[in-house]
């Protein structure tokens, strides 16, 4: 609210003055306490010089000596290096101050430019934002990538064409104890917006390569709720402690992360949507920490992990995700150590594909998931230690295929107590070279799985010691 008051006088002249007044009393007490404090140390000094060289007092050295004059020359020096000291000091600090003064000023320009509904002024903000970081330490550096990740989490109609709307209107609704709340945003759109987001994608990439002479790869990256109609991350080194892909959705033609090397503490693209035609991983490496897809959903066209790498023992998690779109394809990805976990997942009418695939020492969850319709095939496949468990898995009317595969030391398949309901299931040409296969306690088995082997006494390894198996006749535990 704003209050209007009668046209008077003005009285600045004499607030002015009478703020004035202070001032200079703090600037005449702040030299006369630096003047107190230098007799001070002189004072103190003195005392000391002459205990140490001449073992007496200040007042028992003779006056016409050379000791007295000796040891005053020697004070003076210490106080005037003393006081040159914290003149350097207070320069310094001065300097500092000034240095971080600038920053914030062209922080604040950049951004200003930034928000403006020119689009080459836009431009003009995202070149002196990345400038500034360049020129900046690391905590400065991560205030002008925050900057550029806050315009993408604003709102956007995405779809790559100028909008008609010129603002949208954004409700949010909280339930508390007594009662909700109920938020609501304005927002004004920009009808160039895609060019400048794709432009600031395009620069945050840059300084994401390997060999960036300038890397922003050790910076946090938040892209929380971010629409990506379009971007290329190929090559991008992500190693910030936290890089946060949570809840954004990835539509157009592609989004592509080829090439690109995980290695943050935290990646997160829990509740993100996949709904462009081909999100591509291709040659990705995930290297250690946790990375999560959890509640993310797969709703069209294709996600290729062809190649990918998952090492030093991390987690990448796919629970609850749900898939609906045409194509997972793990092919030719190797897994060393680690966890890729999809429990409780659910898969609907999609081909899943981790043929050629290598697992050593990996662990592959599919427990409890519930599949419908998937074509999921590990045809030529290799677990080296690696397991594979498939437990308590629900799958209907598809189709699992184990042809080619070889399970060496250690390397284990686990379909205990799964429910497979008019699913075709082959092991043809199956390589037990002492891995194992445990099929003990089928829920449900229209069709027993086709494999090498005839009815009876199936080979060392296989589980149970009768085939086909007895299926189960009690509920599995929750």
């Amino acid at each position: 609210m704003i209050v209007m008051g009668r046209k008077g006088k003005s009285n600045e002249p004499h607030s002015a003055s009478s703020k004035s007044t202070p001032r200079r009393s703090q600037l005449l007490f702040a030299v006369l306490g630096m003047v107190g404090i230098g007799v001070m140390v002189f004072v103190v000094l003195w005392f000391i010089v002459a205990g140490v060289v001449n073992s007496s007092w200040p007042w028992e050295l003779a006056s016409e000596g050379t000791t007295r004059a000796s040891i005053l020359s020697t004070v003076f020096a210490a106080v005037a290096g003393m006081g040159g000291i914290t003149y350097l000091t207070i320069a310094y600090r001065k300097q500092s101050d000034s240095e971080a003064l600038s920053f914030m000023n062209r922080l604040e320009n950049a951004a200003r430019q930034l928000s403006s509904f020119d689009p080459t002024v836009q431009f003009a903000g995202i070149y002196a934002l990345e400038a500034l970081a360049d020129e900046s330490e690391e905590d400065r550096k991560q205030l002008c990538i925050d900057v550029l990740c806050g315009y993408l989490r604003l709102p956007y109609q995405g779809n790559g064409e100028p909008s008609l709307l010129r603002e949208v209107v954004e409700k949010r609704t909280w339930t508390f104890e007594r009662g909700n709340v109920e938020e609501i945003r304005s927002h004004i759109l920009r009808p160039a917006d895609r060019e400048v987001r794709l432009t600031i994608i395009r620069t945050i990439t840059k300084h994401l390569q390997a060999h960036s002479p300038n890397s922003w790869s050790n910076l946090n990256l938040d892209f929380t709720g971010v629409l990506f109609d379009g971007g290329d991350f190929s090559g991008a080194v992500f190693s910030g402690k936290s890089v946060s892909f949570s809840g954004a959705s990835f539509t157009g033609t592609e989004v592509t992360f080829k090439d690109a090397v995980f290695s943050s503490e935290n990646l997160d693209f829990s509740m993100s949507e996949f709904r462009s035609e081909r999100i591509d991983f291709t040659g990705a490496t995930f290297i250690g920490g946790m990375t999560y897809f959890k509640h993310a959903r797969f709703s069209r066209g294709d996600a290729i992990f062809t190649e990918a790498k998952f090492q030093e023992g991390g987690t990448v998690s796919f629970r609850y995700a749900n898939f609906s779109g045409r194509l997972v394809d793990f092919s030719s990805a190797e897994f060393s150590g680690g966890t890729l976990n999809f429990e409780e997942a659910v898969f609907s009418r999609v081909m899943m594909n981790f043929s050629d695939s290598v697992f050593s020492g990996s662990l592959l969850l599919f427990t409890w998931a519930r599949i419908e319709g998937m074509w999921l095939n590990f045809h030529g496949s290799t677990f080296s230690g690696g397991e594979l468990k498939f437990s308590n898995t629900e799958m209907s009317h598809g189709y699992l295929s184990f042809n080619d595969t070889i399970f060496e030391e250690n390397g284990k398949v686990s379909f205990r107590r799964s429910n497979f309901v008019g699913t075709k299931v082959t092991f043809k040409d199956v390589v037990l070279g002492g891995g194992s296969l445990d099929f003990t306690n089928p829920q449900s088995w229209e069709v027993p799985p086709m494999v090498p082997w005839k009815e009876g006494k199936p080979p060392i390894g296989v589980t149970p010691e009768e085939w086909p198996p007895t299926v189960a006749t009690t509920d599995p535990p929750k």
